[in-house]
């Protein structure tokens, strides 16, 4: 599992982030090393881009709780899960990130 706890610009581990500037405007970064990796899939990416989005468009925060199976129970959790998890679980992930 990938990290995104951690402050960008100084750490390897952040592969994505939303930047909120002073005069309000919102940037999402991407780490583009990790978004062009081989093994890294279109599931991996589309929750990395709607984990983003929580955080710059809805004003969510990191939820780290896990069901029972021990996976996340939002793609708001720190950790990047699985993109083959988030694709077989698509439609529950995105009910809860708008709710």
């Amino acid at each position: 599992m990938q990290d995104f706890s951690k402050i960008s610009g100084t750490t390897p581990d952040i592969i994505g982030e939303c930047i909120t500037y002073t005069n309000g405007q919102k940037e999402i970064i991407i780490d583009e090393e990790y978004w062009n990796a081989p093994e890294i899939g279109d599931g991996d990416r589309e929750e990395l881009i709607f984990h983003e989005l929580g955080h710059c468009q809805l004003g969510l925060v990191h939820v780290n709780t896990l069901l029972p199976n021990g996976m996340p129970t939002t793609i708001m959790n720190a950790q990047h899960f699985s993109g083959t998890w988030y694709e077989l679980n698509r439609n529950y992930y995105l009910t809860v990130l708008f709710e």
